[in-house]
C-alpha cells in the first residue's frame, strides 16, 4: 500500500535561522551522519511573514506571497482585495470572517450574562 505524503506548514511572524533568512524553505527528515533523507513523504514547509519581499519568482507563480500577505493583513479590506482574485484564498477569508463573528457574538454574549449578574449582585 502506498502512503501518502504528510506535509506540515507553518506561518511564522519571525525569521527562523537570522543568518540565512528566507521567504519560504521546506525541509526534509535527515540522517545527520550520512544526509540520506529519511523519507520523501515527509516535509516541512515555512513561510516567513517577515520575508514577503524576498519570494521567488516561483514562490510567486505558487501564490506563497498571496498567502503571506493574507496573513498579514490587518483589516477586512486588505483580506478582501487580497482574496478577490483567487477562490481559495476568497474561501479562507470567508472561513476567517465567519470563525471571527463567531468569537464576537461569544464574547457579547458572556459581556451580557456578566452585566446580568452584576445587577443580581446589586
Amino acid at each position: 500500500m502506498e502512503s501518502k505524503p504528510v506535509v506540515q506548514v507553518s506561518f511564522l511572524d519571525f525569521t527562523l535561522f537570522k543568518d540565512s533568512p528566507e521567504f519560504f524553505a521546506t525541509y526534509k527528515f535527515m540522517n545527520t551522519k550520512n544526509h540520506k533523507i529519511y523519507s520523501d513523504k515527509m516535509s516541512l514547509y515555512v513561510v516567513d511573514l517577515t520575508q514577503i519581499e524576498n519570494a521567488t519568482e516561483e514562490d510567486k507563480l505558487q501564490g506563497i506571497d498571496y498567502w503571506a500577505k493574507l496573513f498579514k493583513a490587518t483589516t477586512w479590506e486588505e483580506i478582501k482585495m487580497l482574496a478577490s482574485n483567487n477562490i481559495f484564498l476568497t474561501e479562507a477569508a470567508e472561513t476567517v470572517y465567519q470563525l471571527s463573528a463567531e468569537d464576537r457574538i461569544r464574547l457579547q454574549c458572556e459581556a451580557r450574562e456578566d452585566f446580568y449578574n452584576q445587577q443580581r449582585y446589586l
